[in-house]
């Protein structure tokens, strides 16, 4: 769930864009960041830390980092567009 949409501060498209994200780190390594802590605690990780991000030692290409990284920026409107 995206950081603005915990908060219950309003959403868009945006929230979207994180969820794929989040999506991309659980193909690509098996398993969605925090799977192995209670929901509770996963909120309060993606509200208080840095977001998730794949691990710049890892197989993947550059490109494909570089992008899952930019759907899982914090503030909404910082993330990349559909359209």
């Amino acid at each position: 769930m995206a950081p603005e949409v915990m908060e219950r501060s309003g959403h868009d498209f945006s929230a979207d864009v994180w969820s794929f994200g989040i999506t991309a780190i659980e193909i690509a390594q098996g398993n969605a960041p925090y799977s192995n802590l209670p929901a509770a605690k996963i909120m309060i990780n993606i509200l208080n830390n840095e977001p998730p991000k794949l691990p710049e030692n890892e197989k993947w290409d550059p490109n494909f980092r570089k992008f899952v990284n930019s759907c899982l920026k914090k503030e909404a409107k910082d993330r990349p567009t559909v359209g």
